[in-house]
């Protein structure tokens, strides 16, 4: 898929570039790996630790690659998750139905403790109504709420990931920190949802378990885990 390219927000070295490494290249794609902000980035301004502000302007720095390759769709990843395998032999179809519904957002892993299907009551799914592929377990895609989280990994086109670039600055954070009306600087309320929007069922990537600090959230991310994982289907 030459007019697809492939991100990937990483630290170089870490278990979990290496991970991702293996799964892009055993599905014969080669990724982009960008590394993740240090602390010393002049935008955190002395921010320590982990933060919303440095992963979101780590997926600004992905898409700014993006725009230096010419490809006209770019799928941004972060470092934890199980691709689906045979992954690029669903891109062209995803491709397709992203021009043909006018989409500038494909959302393509998420957090969800449930099949979507059982569901359809939680999504708006009034996106001009589901679209149903030949391949495979017949993608659904649907429109979605504010409420589905996670940026595992989404498809922008070059239009989409430039009007982040101009609008979701250095300045545009710093706003944030005092105008309540703003949406977060992080890339759950912008990357995923700033935009026309779809995603879709089965996932192209599911995140992968482990433990994080905050007990509510550790469960809601095993629980979305254990339900659409299967080593069959995702490396």
């Amino acid at each position: 898929m030459e007019a697809v390219g492939f991100y990937c927000l990483s630290i170089p070295g870490s278990d979990r570039y290496n991970r991702m490494k293996y799964r892009f290249l055993h599905e014969q794609i080669n990724a982009t790996f960008i590394p993740v902000l240090t602390e010393t980035d002049s935008r955190l301004h002395g921010l320590q630790g982990p933060s919303a502000a440095s992963v979101a302007f780590g997926h600004l720095d992905m898409m700014r690659e993006f725009l230096k390759s010419g490809k006209e769709y770019g799928i941004f990843c972060e470092d934890d998750v199980h691709l689906r395998r045979g992954i690029l032999q669903y891109i062209p179809e995803l491709v397709m139905k992203f021009k043909r519904n006018h989409l500038e957002i494909l959302l393509m892993s998420y957090l969800f403790p449930k099949q979507i299907r059982t569901l359809d009551f939680y999504f708006d799914t009034s996106f001009e109504g589901q679209f149903n592929t030949p391949i495979d377990e017949n993608i659904i895609m649907f429109r979605h709420i504010d409420r589905l989280w996670g940026s595992q990994m989404y498809m922008l086109d070059r239009k989409k990931a430039a009007y982040f670039l101009e609008t979701y600055t250095e300045e545009y954070y710093h706003r944030t920190k005092t105008d309540p009306s703003l949406k977060p600087f992080s890339a759950d309320y912008l990357f995923t949802k700033d935009g026309v929007r779809a995603a879709i069922y089965p996932m192209m990537g599911v995140e992968e378990s482990y433990t994080i600090s905050h007990s509510v959230q550790n469960t809601y991310h095993l629980e979305s885990h254990m339900e659409h994982y299967s080593e069959h289907k995702y490396i």
